[in-house]
């Protein structure tokens, strides 16, 4: 049987891995995304580009991936600051979090958002270059 401080440790390890996950599929849909928008030497040769509009909307929902990512920490640093002033305030020995604190629900749902935006924007990736090497195979 796991006690409550072991599977908090759990997870804040697993959100902290799924986090950094999301980072790096963010960061490489949009090297692709730059790779085929850019062009030049080091682009891959397909004879039919891939959906400009596709790629866009990905590389934009990986950058707002990013951008959630963000907020979502400065989210919980804020919630977090709030806890240990009024825990110090009220000089109280166990501090907890309001889970119900406007910080608290953004920071929750920035961390769901930033996964959904994530998958979005490789699903778009994947149509847009499957597109294009489904239309240069007929």
């Amino acid at each position: 049987m796991a006690s409550k401080k072991e599977i908090l440790d759990e997870i804040n390890f697993l959100s902290d891995r799924i986090s950094t996950q999301v980072r790096t599929v963010a960061l490489s849909v949009m090297a692709f995304v730059w790779l085929f928008l850019a062009g030049g030497n080091d682009a891959p040769v397909l004879k039919i580009q891939p959906d400009r509009t596709l790629l866009l909307v990905a590389g934009t929902l990986c950058l707002a991936t990013l951008l959630f990512d963000y907020l979502q920490y400065v989210m919980g640093y804020f919630e977090s600051k709030r806890v240990l002033r009024k825990g110090e305030r009220e000089k109280l020995q166990d501090f907890k979090y309001d889970y119900g604190s406007t910080a608290w629900q953004m920071r929750t749902f920035l961390f769901g958002a930033k996964q959904i935006l994530v998958v979005i924007g490789l699903v778009c990736l994947c149509i847009a270059v499957g597109g294009a090497l489904v239309a240069e195979a007929n």
